[in-house]
């Protein structure tokens, strides 16, 4: 009877699933092509616990980055900024991002809610936008049949420009305030502006403004085309050879165009430099090459990476309008040396303070600094120089009122006699004194040190006895 019960005991031990940190929840859309994103996992996730989403990316999510200056002061964390929307992509952030949160919550396939399984496959220049976008129609669609609202994945794609499902275009900026929202911000994603609370889906703001620029035939076919994309990634398998796409183009270079890469580059828009790349296997394709293959010779876009392609089934090319080329990769840009020479001067002579640096005076004129680097040398390093000179005698300034403010904290601790710890500095020192500075922890515990050499040696005197007097005696 005893080993009956045992056996019994033994067998409901085994059937108990390991237990998670966080609650293990499933995606929206898991293998379809509106699979959510991973910033909108978590903001539905931290509404499960019952958490604004800053308290979950804070104390959660943020002390297991590798990275530790993701942690700011004050509440703040960099994946409430940029770093919400990068997440999402095909980087070292997304992959690290995607171990994490399947660690915390056990699930296994939340990797399907980014692009980290592209990460060596596609470019991963430009393929997330810079902020949140969202379809109207669909928005008012779930608000109507009482569906969770969610930021699906294929919503971030910078290539993508209209809705697959309902034709329409895509927007960035709230109706009413105009302003811009981050994937991941710091309280639930729910439809709403975060600025001043409009209902962003079609209907819920009497300033709705429709685009006045058309869709074009091409915006139609990218986003049926990623729709596909996004649906066929969940399915790959977890080792593609990242040689795939150059035996592709070798085999189109040869097959259809007898050797020709400027005949092959003349169809997709590209220079021959970035075919003979493609082709070498030193350059991987982008988001958007991908599709003008896709257009150019009809098979799909992931097949471009992740498969052989029969040349010789494919139909005859078509080759891509300029204006589509120009959305695809931006024209480069050429300056001239006379005009990058007569804007750095006139910054130089500006004589602001601060002083701006090298980039943020590039970025003022339009174009990139090394530009102005490569036109202006001898200009580009004055500014940089002076930049450098500005940052110096500030990091000398912090450090001497930090030193300052740190002494007289120490005193007030001595003369209210409370002990030299940790936690009373905390009590005394201003707001923008951080205890987890290394700086401010080197110094004090320096200050201590002094205070109880000093206390020591003071303990340590001998005690002398007063003289007595006559009249004492």
């Amino acid at each position: 009877m005893n080993s009956l019960f045992q056996l019994e005991c033994d067998k409901s031990a085994e059937s108990v699933p390991p237990r998670s940190r966080l609650y293990r929840m499933e995606p929206i859309g898991l293998g379809t092509a509106m699979v959510e994103c991973l910033s909108s996992f978590i903001h539905r996730l931290a509404e499960a616990h019952g958490l604004p989403t800053w308290v979950l990316a804070r104390r959660e999510l943020a002390p297991h980055f590798q990275r530790k200056s993701i942690l700011g002061s004050r509440d703040g964390c960099d994946l409430l900024g940029r770093m919400g929307g990068a997440i999402n992509g095909n980087n070292a952030s997304a992959l690290e991002a995607v171990q994490i949160l399947e660690g915390l919550t056990g699930h296994a396939r939340l990797s399907s809610l980014t692009f980290a399984g592209l990460q060596n496959l596609v470019a991963r220049r430009a393929i997330i936008r810079s902020c949140q976008a969202w379809c109207p129609q669909c928005l008012e669609e779930w608000r109507q049949k009482e569906q969770p609202i969610y930021q699906p994945l294929l919503w971030l794609l910078s290539d993508l420009a209209s809705c697959p499902q309902h034709g329409c275009r895509l927007e960035e900026r709230c109706a009413d305030c105009e302003r811009t929202h981050t994937p991941l911000g710091r309280y639930r994603w729910n439809g709403l502006c975060g600025k001043c609370g409009t209902w962003l889906g079609r209907g819920g703001s009497v300033t709705q403004k429709e685009n006045p620029t058309p869709l074009s035939a091409w915006d139609g076919f990218a986003a049926a085309s990623i729709e596909r994309f996004i649906a066929s990634i969940q399915t790959l398998p977890q080792e593609v050879s990242e040689s795939m796409f150059a035996a592709n183009v070798n085999a189109l270079i040869d097959q259809k165009f007898g050797g020709n890469t400027a005949a092959l580059a003349r169809v997709v828009g590209a220079t021959r430099r970035t075919v003979n790349d493609w082709a070498a296997g030193e350059l991987r394709p982008s988001l958007g090459s991908l599709l003008g293959l896709e257009y150019c010779f009809g098979a799909n876009a992931i097949d471009w990476i992740t498969r052989n392609i029969l040349i010789p089934d494919l139909p005859l090319a078509r080759a891509l309008e300029r204006i589509v080329i120009d959305r695809i990769r931006a024209a480069p840009r050429h300056h001239s040396a006379e005009k990058v020479r007569a804007a750095l001067t006139a910054a130089m002579e500006a004589k602001e303070y601060p002083p701006p640096s090298l980039r943020a005076v590039c970025l003022r004129l339009g174009y990139h600094q090394t530009v102005a680097s490569r036109k202006c040398p001898e200009l580009a390093e004055s500014i940089m120089a002076r930049f450098r000179s500005f940052q110096t005698e500030s990091k000398r300034t912090r450090e001497y009122f930090m030193r300052q403010t740190l002494e007289s904290a120490v005193n007030q601790l001595l003369w209210e006699g409370r002990s030299l710890s940790f936690h009373q500095l905390a009590k005394v020192l201003p707001p923008h004194i951080s205890i987890r500075d290394k700086r401010v922890l080197q110094e004090f515990k320096r200050l201590r040190k002094e205070a109880e050499d000093e206390l020591q040696a003071v303990m340590q005197e001998p005690v002398v006895p007063a003289p007595t007097t006559k009249a004492q005696l």
